[in-house]
């Protein structure tokens, strides 16, 4: 399609630039069970991204947080700012959450995501799911946390964990990280 042609050729007439992120309104896979159908469905821009090395893929319609890898492609699922939360597509509940992403001098993305009355508190990675979606929608939790072990990812990914958030009884926030440090469980 012309569309995937016009990003092709966005995406290599930069060939210097260190960091990409892509934003859309819609994701490439379902984040929400309320919007499961609701996604882009082509694959073949996933690889187009994938091939052209962007390294974030951001969007906002599904209305749920969830940070997301597959196929080295980082996604976020961007939460809403107000009361229309949905459930991720496991039926985990979601939060109201900003997220804060910030480009260093030498071009390295952080990411901090925020939830709370007011977005107070720091949302760990370990509060989401370890994966969500079934078969060739199949995401991978992105870690933003560096300190986490996979058994602490493990051990904290429940719908519990999610739901405490939602309380008034979260630590606030370490400070961002690059987004070297951050992986896929």
């Amino acid at each position: 399609p012309a569309q995937l042609e016009w990003l092709a050729r966005v995406l290599r007439a930069h060939p210097s630039t260190k960091s990409t992120t892509v934003f859309a309104h819609l994701p490439l896979h379902p984040f929400s069970r309320q919007k499961y159908h609701e996604y882009i469905h082509m694959p073949e821009l996933e690889r187009l991204l994938v091939d052209a090395k962007v390294d974030l893929y951001l969007s906002g319609h599904h209305h749920v947080f969830y940070a997301a890898e597959r196929n080295g492609l980082r996604m976020i699922s961007v939460g809403p700012l107000g009361d229309a939360v949905r459930d991720l597509v496991d039926g985990t509940p979601s939060a109201k959450t900003l997220l804060v992403a910030e480009y260093d001098a030498e071009a390295r993305l952080s990411l901090q995501a925020w939830t709370g009355e007011h977005f107070e508190a720091r949302l760990p990675s370990h509060a989401l799911p370890p994966a969500i979606g079934v078969s060739q929608h199949r995401l991978s939790r992105l870690s933003l946390e560096r300190q986490e072990s996979i058994e602490e990812l493990e051990a904290a990914a429940s719908s519990k964990a999610w739901a405490e958030l939602r309380g008034p009884s979260v630590p606030t926030a370490p400070p961002l990280l690059p987004l070297e440090a951050l992986t896929a469980p």
